[in-house]
């Protein structure tokens, strides 16, 4: 699928469905690459995450937040569910729902084993992935 992009100086990001992480301002709006300069935002420490966050104009990301610790952040990667769980929104200034970063990775690389164990909520088990 990605292979098959062919535009010049665009590198393709292979992403699977899952709960999209989104970015959470404590400090200012993240709408355009330029509100990403210099900030200092939390996220998780995949190779993936770094390498947006540092070809946004990031600073490189810090590891782990603590509930409702948010000082010293300009933003956090988040997905609405840990945003509200967690009311970072209480000491934020926007949430930009219009731009999705990646999917939360618990959702995305589900397991064999995850697999046949089946739907948390009907409890059946499945044979194997379905497309």
């Amino acid at each position: 699928m990605l292979a098959d992009i062919g535009i010049e100086g665009v590198t393709g990001i292979g992403v699977l469905p899952g709960a999209l992480r989104r970015m959470l301002g404590v400090t200012h709006e993240f709408r355009t690459p330029a509100d990403f300069e210099g900030a200092v935002v939390q996220s998780e420490l995949n190779a993936a995450a770094v390498a947006m966050l540092e070809a946004l104009g990031a600073d490189e990301p810090v590891a782990g937040v603590e509930a409702n610790a948010l000082d010293g952040l300009d933003g956090l990667v988040a997905h609405v569910g840990a945003v509200v769980g967690n009311t970072y929104q209480d000491d934020a200034v926007a949430f930009t729902t219009n731009l999705n970063l990646w999917p939360d990775r618990s959702s995305s690389s589900p397991t064999p084993r995850r697999w046949r164990r089946g739907p948390r909520s009907t409890g059946r088990r499945c044979s194997r992935p379905r497309p």
